[in-house]
């Protein structure tokens, strides 16, 4: 070995020990509680039995289905498919750079010389004379033709070597991003589940409300009945039936108002499945509004980075940005390039394929920039930077979700007490409004009292569907928060 060749041995080692890729990966610091702080005893009130999916705790066959028809219909998360697959594509496509790229090609071309072309020009000079004719007549033919033809085929191979890694991290970065994307459409499928249980209980809500709404008037009815039967008879005033009718009509108004409530969720829920609504025409059943039966596991705070997708999805982005950082440090160092390739070149196509045309070429180089300006330094610095704030931003991702359960324990704990204080108070007001009837037409007190009453059974039963409502709103908001796996094609069937 010469002395020239251990230099470039020596010199190639010193290189690659510099530019050898400094980099750790960085961590976020999570600091959490052990238990929430507002934990509801209500949450374990419900049969502590293990489900398949949370929202059969609802005992509802019909709301099931329609999850099970959302998460497959549902045109949001087909579209969140497709971009699964063009991300794993793209992935594809990156880790194709870390082998060698080999084409072929073939091609035939026909050119002529200038005779006054300034180096090929005295070859032709030559020719001409007297010795280049002798000259050429010993060799059998021109010593350079003129016009000329040439047909090729052959290979050819580029290649990156990937010495420092960069290409790998940008692998990995594309890998992460696939996975990302997969993350997304967890996101999607709770969101859209999430959606399609709330409109059905605002369906069924409003179909309880619309019930109750017809109750009153019936009874409001009856009670105008016997307003007109005492005014005709002497022992009522005419603005008792006016109260009467005005109290009767207003019922009457709101119980529009809930139906036009009901179409609007019924479209929802069609917009959701994609269906048409008469497709869904078989939820006007009578069927009361499911309340949850089951008790809700919270499990810990620091299992919300495994169930949340919003957490996974900033925590990823952490480690994707450590990639790129990686990458573009690489990109600082030395870049190594190997091309060539075999092939046939003649000047005739029937002696293209004979041993004789056969041709080669390689060629090993390499490219560094040692003097950029400082955008080199700029760039990495930008991608040092990103790295940090991806940190800070799962950070308050997981802040944020940690105060999103906690305000929701908090609003099932008082919602569950208000509840059963609004319940208590229907109770009393049906009790309430029978008596006010039964002084009225006993002629003991006058409509006004009657008027009252009614009144506010009204608003108190409607109140009470309403806190069932929001009682029922609160759980799946609570699920949803927690995360967690609502794909029921990942579950096994039981």
């Amino acid at each position: 070995m010469t002395y020239s060749q251990r230099l470039v041995i020596v010199l190639s080692a010193l290189l690659v020990t510099a530019c050898a890729t400094n980099h750790t990966e960085v961590q976020p610091e999570q600091h959490w509680d052990r238990v929430y702080l507002n934990q509801s005893p209500e949450l374990s009130k419900g049969l502590d039995v293990q489900q398949q999916y949370w929202w059969y705790g609802f005992e509802d066959e019909q709301l099931n289905a329609l999850v099970a028809r959302v998460q497959e219909q549902n045109i949001n998360l087909k579209m969140a498919q497709q971009r699964i697959t063009a991300a794993r594509s793209y992935q594809q496509a990156v880790e194709s750079f870390k082998v060698p790229t080999v084409s072929l090609g073939a091609g035939v071309a026909s050119y002529g010389l200038s005779k006054n072309d300034p180096l090929l020009g005295p070859v032709f000079d030559l020719q001409d004379s007297n010795a280049g004719q002798q000259l050429s007549q010993m060799m059998g033919g021109d010593l350079l033709s003129q016009n000329n033809d040439a047909f090729f085929l052959g290979a050819s191979v580029s290649w990156e070597l990937d010495v420092f890694g960069k290409i790998d991290n940008y692998a990995q970065a594309a890998a992460l991003q696939a996975e990302q994307v997969e993350i997304v459409r967890e996101g999607v499928l709770i969101a859209v589940s999430a959606e399609v249980v709330q409109n059905y209980l605002q369906f069924r809500g409003a179909q309880k409300r619309l019930k109750i709404a017809d109750e009153n008037i019936s009874d409001q009815r009856k009670t105008l009945d016997i307003a007109q039967s005492l005014a005709e008879n002497g022992l009522a005033s005419d603005i008792d039936v006016t109260r009467a009718k005005a109290l009767l009509a207003t019922t009457q108004a709101n119980r529009y108002a809930i139906e036009a409530a009901q179409k609007v969720h019924l479209h929802r829920l069609a917009m959701l499945v994609a269906e048409s609504p008469t497709q869904l025409a078989d939820l006007y059943n009578d069927v009361d509004l499911p309340a949850y039966k089951a008790s809700v596991p919270l499990g810990l705070p620091s299992e919300l980075l495994l169930n949340r997708p919003d957490l996974q999805l900033t925590f990823s982005q952490i480690a994707i940005r450590d990639e790129l950082l990686a990458a573009q440090i690489a990109q600082g160092y030395p870049s190594f390039y190997l091309t060539g390739g075999p092939g046939l070149l003649s000047g005739d196509f029937g002696d293209l394929f004979q041993s004789n045309s056969f041709t080669w070429g390689a060629a090993l180089g390499v490219k560094w920039d040692i003097f950029d300006g400082g955008r080199q330094d700029a760039l990495q610095q930008i991608a040092d930077t990103q790295v940090k704030t991806s940190v800070l931003m799962h950070q308050q991702a997981y802040q944020a979700a940690v105060t999103e359960v906690e305000t929701l324990l908090i609003a099932y704990g008082n919602g569950y007490k208000f509840y059963q204080s609004i319940r208590e108070a229907n109770i009393q007001g049906q009790r309430a409004l029978q008596r006010a009837r039964e002084l009225y037409q006993a002629g003991l007190i006058d409509y006004l009292a009657v008027l009252d009453a009614q009144r506010q059974v009204n608003q108190l039963s409607d109140a009470m569907i309403i806190a069932e409502l929001q009682q029922a709103h609160t759980v799946v908001l609570l699920h949803k928060a927690l995360g967690g796996d609502w794909n029921i094609n990942s579950l096994p069937n039981v």
